[in-house]
């Protein structure tokens, strides 16, 4: 199918003129520069030590989770935090890619590339002139940020195709192509995309909205059972699996409370950590005691807050509101500044982003005293509907991916309103605010030192990884991880004593892997008092986490070099009982019964 927009004889056609002036020449050439633009950023990227890694915030989780599809194992453990699409997408792509991060980093790239082209098609089909095209379609290649955010293993990076795919659906019902078959495939898409992000229920809500408000009770209908095809049977296997009814996503309300309530300051404010833990423990405990859902429970702190603080309803979606319009808030939420701009294209085009945020603005003002054009409302409710899920949640750079075609549609459109020498008087001026408003991030950025210390971790370059994670250890209150990384280096260099400290340090009610490590560790020795330390370690980490055959047969271990043979009999039974298929384990058992 040909992508590139049919040129059309109104808008001041060029289709009779030279080669160099006609639309579709322009509209390839962009797009041709787009391709090389992310190939340029692949490249950058390459050169950096985490880009074959699945690392940083929520990045990790999405992994593994993947990893975990990939064994087999279709349900994790306890319902996942996050929507369940893009774990199986990236289980997908890793096993077409054999594996390789880096592989999968630029087929999303690609199919985002992809995808923007498609947007074209459907707004030229949707009727809109060239300017705009060309407008919208330079946006979407040359905001530099957008590249990171969709190279990223993270489901936003899923998002603008199955959007792409919605929009074109709802397009075609508009155009009497089959519109009930057309709605319905909207709502499939839809129904993807929330599957993908739980955001996504604003758009479709907005959608089935829209045409509940244009007298279309068949259409929202038809839009609305699409999603329920989608989501109804994961939510009822889900539900099978666990036995207890469970949504798409576990504790969807503690996003919503992150946005609302006494310290809420707009953005993910609360980061992974002590805190972070302390948080999710104390209304899990909460939660448990009631004998109510945590969802439920932090549904109700939200209400009591308001309640008492009438004020905040106001203040905290107006501080949200402007942060989600302010250019530099692109680059905020889980991500630190100073890994978005790691590579020198993001770097030295980091203002580029002011430019479709001040047209945004404009276009604003613009659609509050002028009507919009009708032919785009499908691409202005997503970012209406999205922007609105912000505002009563929470804000995050990677979550205004998902809005952004309708954003720089918005842009492009305001635009294209103005004549060569406005457009160009107002792009320079952009780029000068740009240049003197946007931070430099900061060279020892506590959050880029963190997972760059991990990065050389795992690659055993613990002469890099020691001094970064002790720099973000004296900033970040996440003890455990830095500590149990520390520790290890310290073992690694043969340093016991100071190996030991640190295990005792990452100790945490919360996450038994200090104790595993202490344990473990005393576990070598020979003394009766450390082999006694050592199964009180490992014990007390089994109380968090109490699954672990291997801990259990090294308790089996400790206690045969103690002497204590029954201990070590039931230990050893508790590993087999655990995993059952490991030879290991059973011949240590087999030992204990044959004394």
């Amino acid at each position: 199918m040909n992508t590139a927009p049919q040129t059309q004889q109104h808008n001041g056609d060029l289709s009779g003129a030279a080669w160099y002036r006609r639309p579709d020449f322009w509209f390839w050439l962009i797009a041709a520069c787009g391709l090389l633009f992310r190939l340029e950023y692949l490249r950058e990227f390459s050169l950096l030590p985490h880009f074959d890694m699945a690392i940083g915030p929520d990045v990790q989780d999405y992994y593994d989770r993947a990893q975990e599809i990939l064994s087999g194992k279709i349900f994790p453990a306890s319902p996942d935090i996050h929507a369940p699409l893009y774990s199986t997408f990236l289980a997908a792509l890793l096993r077409l890619t054999g594996n390789s991060v880096a592989w999968v980093r630029a087929i999303q790239l690609l199919l985002n590339y992809a995808a923007w082209l498609w947007l074209c098609r459907i707004l030229r089909n949707a009727g809109a002139n060239m300017r705009v095209i060309l407008i919208f379609l330079s946006l979407a290649m040359f905001t530099p940020v957008l590249l990171f955010h969709q190279s990223e293993l993270i489901s936003e990076s899923l998002l603008i195709p199955l959007l792409a795919g919605a929009i074109y659906f709802l397009y075609n019902a508009d155009s009497n192509k089959n519109p009930d078959r057309q709605h319905f495939s909207a709502g499939l898409c839809c129904g993807l995309a929330i599957l993908t992000h739980g955001f996504m229920w604003a758009f479709a809500a907005a959608e089935a909205g829209y045409h509940l408000y244009m007298r279309q009770w068949k259409a929202a209908a038809m839009i609305l059972c699409g999603v329920a095809v989608m989501t109804v049977p994961v939510i009822l296997a889900k539900s099978i699996y666990y036995e207890r009814f469970t949504t798409l996503q576990q504790n969807s309300a503690f996003n919503i409370w992150l946005g609302n309530n006494p310290a809420a300051d707009g953005g993910c404010y609360l980061r992974p950590g002590s805190a972070w833990e302390s948080e999710h423990r104390t209304a899990e405990a909460e939660a448990a005691a009631r004998k109510i859902s945590i969802d439920r429970l932090y549904w109700e702190r939200m209400g009591k807050f308001y309640l008492s603080t009438p004020g905040a309803l106001l203040r905290l979606p107006l501080k949200k509101l402007w942060k989600l319009l302010l250019p530099v808030e692109f680059i905020s939420g889980a991500d630190s500044p100073a890994m978005i701009y790691k590579t020198p294209l993001q770097y030295y085009l980091r203002g580029v982003a002011v430019i479709p945020s001040i047209l945004v603005l404009a276009g604003i003002v613009m659609l509050i005293y002028k009507r919009g054009e009708k032919k785009y409302i499908h691409f202005y409710l997503l970012p209406a509907a999205l922007a609105l899920a912000q505002i009563l949640t929470v804000t995050s750079g990677r979550y205004r991916v998902p809005l952004m075609p309708g954003a720089l549609l918005l842009a492009a459109a305001t635009a294209a309103t103005l004549n060569k020498k406005q457009l160009f008087t107002g792009t320079v001026a952009a780029l000068a605010l740009a240049v003197f408003s946007l931070p430099t991030p900061p060279r020892l950025d506590p959050e880029e030192r963190s997972i760059m210390g991990e990065v050389y971790f795992r690659q055993g370059k613990f002469d890099l990884a020691d001094p970064a994670l002790e720099f973000a250890s004296r900033h970040i209150d996440d003890p455990t991880r830095f500590a149990n990384m520390r520790g290890i280096i310290a073992e690694k260099r043969g340093n016991i004593s100071l190996a030991k400290s640190f295990y005792l340090q990452a100790r945490s009610p919360y996450n038994p892997q200090g104790h595993f490590n202490c344990g473990l560790l005393l576990s070598n020795d020979t003394s009766v008092n450390d082999l006694l330390l050592a199964n009180a370690m490992l014990v007390e980490g089994l109380k968090i986490t109490p699954d672990r055959p291997d801990i259990w047969n090294q308790i089996g271990i400790n206690f045969v070099k103690l002497n204590n043979l029954k201990l070590a009999e039931a230990a050893f039974a508790r590993a087999v009982e655990l995993s059952p298929a490991h030879p290991g384990y059973r011949k240590n058992l087999n030992f204990t019964r044959s004394r």
